[in-house]
């Protein structure tokens, strides 16, 4: 058996950078693959543009698992959807001709809106551009690649230190500037919410004890925009001036079942966002 070699592509992002950490405390030996390297780790730096199929030619061919890390909300939006395409394509060329273990970073958006629990067998349903994009990626690496060598994790809205976009860096922004908070939709829109550290583990782990197959990730904590208003104003004891449109939100999900990953991997979060928000609000003053 090799030992345990982890290539992360799109790794020097936000996720990535938390992955990194997450793989070295277990002594994996980890690259990452991006377009400029992280400050302060450029020797686990590797140059690839996932859209030019001649980049993948320099990479070392006795990595055991990639993670795909790449595809997430860009713009233009026609970058998304080159990355989860074309660039799928490259990668999965790059598995297959290699004989590697694939992890694949989904989103729970792929499942579209919906009032009952969704699991790993319900249909899908993306309803924005990213979310079908992201499902056109599944699509791809499921008719590609055999059952037993890929893996796809579908992740809620992470949050955590440094988040560069998102809800939650929104919100702590607008908190911040103590400028007016605009949504919108209606308020009902809920979501739910992982923290990237937990992410990272929860990858790190599957790197270790790879188990292939489609996967739920969602972390503990959902609320809707408007539970969410509520929450940060009790930790801050101050009513926030919010505004909302009245339409209702895409791609909203009332629950998530985890069940499978949690009996599969036996990892439990360890972050609630409630102590999180209450941690950074005392930290800037609140």
């Amino acid at each position: 058996m090799r030992d345990k070699k982890v290539l992360l592509i799109g790794g020097a992002g936000f996720l990535g950078q938390s992955l990194i950490t997450s793989l070295l405390k277990e002594r994996i030996s980890v690259f990452y693959a991006d377009l400029n390297p992280i400050e302060g780790l450029e020797q686990n730096f590797i140059l690839l543009n996932i859209l030019e199929k001649n980049g993948f030619n320099n990479i070392d061919k006795d990595f055991t698992t990639v993670i795909n890390l790449t595809g997430q909300i860009t713009n233009p939006s026609n970058l998304c959807f080159q990355l989860n395409t074309k660039g799928i394509h490259n990668i999965v060329d790059f598995i297959k001709e290699n004989n590697i273990n694939l992890i694949q970073v989904s989103t729970l958006s792929v499942y579209g809106s919906s009032t009952i629990e969704v699991n790993e067998e319900s249909k899908l349903n993306p309803e924005t551009p990213y979310g079908i994009c992201k499902a056109i990626a599944e699509y791809l690496i499921q008719s590609q690649l055999s059952d037993v060598q890929f893996t796809i994790i579908r992740l809620s809205n992470l949050y955590g230190e440094k988040q560069p976009k998102g809800m939650l860096a929104y919100l702590m922004k607008n908190l911040k500037k103590r400028d007016k908070i605009f949504f919108n939709n209606d308020g009902s829109l809920r979501r739910h919410h992982l923290n990237v550290d937990d992410a990272a583990n929860i990858l790190a782990q599957m790197s270790i004890n790879f188990n292939s197959g489609l996967y739920n990730y969602p972390g503990n904590d959902v609320y809707s925009i408007k539970e969410l208003i509520t929450l940060l104003e009790g930790i801050i004891n101050t009513t926030l001036v919010v505004s909302y449109e009245k339409r209702k939100p895409w791609e909203n999900l009332a629950k998530v079942d985890s069940a499978k990953i949690n009996i599969t991997f036996n990892y439990k979060s360890q972050t609630t966002l409630k102590n999180w928000l209450t941690k950074q609000l005392i930290r800037n003053g609140y």
